[in-house]
């Protein structure tokens, strides 16, 4: 494959994952990685690869949004060594949930699969094939029963957040008055 249909699978991977995977906006992005939003969307459109920096960058994207770096044309093209390679991610279930009136909270629940451990030299690849089914099976039920407690939990929780959240308000308030008393 060359080069330029690299760059756009690439392209396509990052662009996917932002969207679908973590739903995030180029700017939510582009603030997590240390880039403008310009050069996210450039990115995303395929235009990078040409400066060292820039190959950098897609590596720092490839963790935010923590895409599996398996493919091996795309490990070569972005200069990734097979030590570098470390996880595969199973993707769960994420939603948002308003927690006070004024805020929501992000809740993603991923299960992480060790790559290394699940590649074994000496298997065909339908036995690799069925060991990987078993590991992506047993990564679903364990996102499944975290979320279901997080859902069976969920008025808990909140209370639990609300009164944080007064508590770190009261002393901050505090703070302030005590401020104010010292300096006047």
């Amino acid at each position: 494959m060359m080069s330029e249909q690299v760059i756009q699978k690439i392209a396509n991977l990052i662009k996917t994952h932002r969207k679908m995977v973590k739903r995030f906006s180029t700017t939510e992005l582009a603030n997590m990685v240390g880039v403008s939003q310009a050069t996210i969307s450039n990115i995303e459109n395929g235009k990078f690869g040409k400066r060292a920096n820039s190959i950098a960058t897609v590596k720092i994207i490839f963790e935010v949004l923590d895409i599996p770096d398996t493919d091996p044309e795309i490990r070569s093209f972005l200069n990734i060594k097979d030590d570098e390679i470390s996880k595969e991610v199973i993707r769960g279930f994420g939603w948002t949930v308003p927690i006070t009136r004024t805020t929501k909270v992000r809740i993603d629940v991923a299960a992480e699969v060790n790559a290394k451990q699940l590649q074994y030299h000496h298997l065909t690849d339908e036995e690799q094939s069925e060991i990987n089914e078993i590991f992506n099976f047993e990564s679903e039920v364990l996102i499944r029963s975290v979320m279901d407690y997080i859902q069976e939990n969920f008025d808990e929780i909140q209370k639990r957040a609300v009164s944080n959240v007064k508590k770190k308000v009261q002393k901050l308030s505090q703070k302030i008055n005590e401020d104010i008393d010292n300096n006047i």
